[in-house]
């Protein structure tokens, strides 16, 4: 279901620039465009788009004024790629963030309640209007609700062992939803 509806739904209004502005991340080293919204969700909702042939429209004026909705626009809707092939490539990650957050939701469940309460965990998670509604498109919030399920995880882990390793790695993914 989720797979379907990101390769038919139209993009979200803002869809266009998180990948566009990663994209350019990637292969500039810059974070001007579009430097209100977190480093890491754009770079990862970019990645695929790495291997595309398809050049950004640095030379458009839109690239200068740092107006991150008209370059978006210009290289999504405007280059030689088609374009529900780049909107596709770029909502994959989410796909596979909210395949991630779901086994972790399991992992949490069970870690606290037993089969059952993963299973029942796995359920919720997967039928969550939020989480279905974000995982199909390019947007930042599924990996950050994929670190902070993950943070959440270490950290009941590190409730039942008290072992350092995991209030470290709990603080660390933490930090990676920010």
């Amino acid at each position: 279901m989720v797979m379907n509806a990101a390769k038919r739904q139209s993009p979200a209004w803002d869809e266009i620039v998180y990948p566009s502005a990663g994209l350019a991340q990637w292969r500039t080293g810059r974070i001007e465009m579009n430097a209100e919204h977190p480093i890491l969700s754009k770079l990862l909702c970019s990645f695929p788009l790495i291997f595309l042939p398809t050049p950004l429209p640095f030379n458009h004026p839109s690239w200068r004024d740092r107006d991150a909705f008209r370059f978006g626009f210009q290289y999504t809707f405007r280059s030689n790629t088609d374009p529900k092939k780049i909107i596709f490539l770029s909502r994959l990650p989410n796909l596979f963030f909210s395949l991630g957050m779901c086994l972790l939701g399991f992992l949490l469940g069970r870690s606290l309640w037993g089969l059952r309460g993963g299973y029942l965990c796995l359920l919720c998670l997967s039928l969550s209007p939020i989480l279905l509604s974000r995982a199909s498109l390019a947007l930042l919030e599924m990996p950050l609700f994929f670190f902070l399920t993950l943070a959440l995880y270490f950290w009941s882990q590190w409730r039942q062992s008290h072992r350092r390793l995991f209030y470290y790695l709990a603080a660390g993914a933490g930090g990676l939803a920010l």
